[in-house]
């Protein structure tokens, strides 16, 4: 599974990362928030909706509404990244 987390403010791309794990696409929030807390950022809250959002679109947006803790952007765009490849061959 790869996952492409991206930090916004003001509506341009603040910073950027692509997640690699071994899990499975069920398992995205357990990768992110692993991520998050080891590269010290704050984790939000996840509601259904992420969820509903992850299974129909592959991306989900998390706004500063929803972290508890202080949060240094406007927003957090989490996205699939689908290896054209392997969809081909499928």
């Amino acid at each position: 599974m790869k996952l492409w987390i991206i930090f916004r403010k003001k509506h341009k791309i603040a910073r950027d990362y692509i997640l690699e794990s071994d899990e499975n696409d069920a398992q995205w929030k357990e990768a992110l928030g692993r991520f998050l807390s080891e590269n010290d950022y704050a984790r939000p809250v996840f509601l259904s909706k992420h969820d509903h959002e992850m299974a129909q679109f592959f991306r989900t947006v998390f706004s500063k509404n929803d972290f508890i803790e202080p949060f240094d952007f406007d927003a957090m765009e989490v996205e699939f990244v689908r290896d054209k490849k392997k969809e081909d061959e499928r």
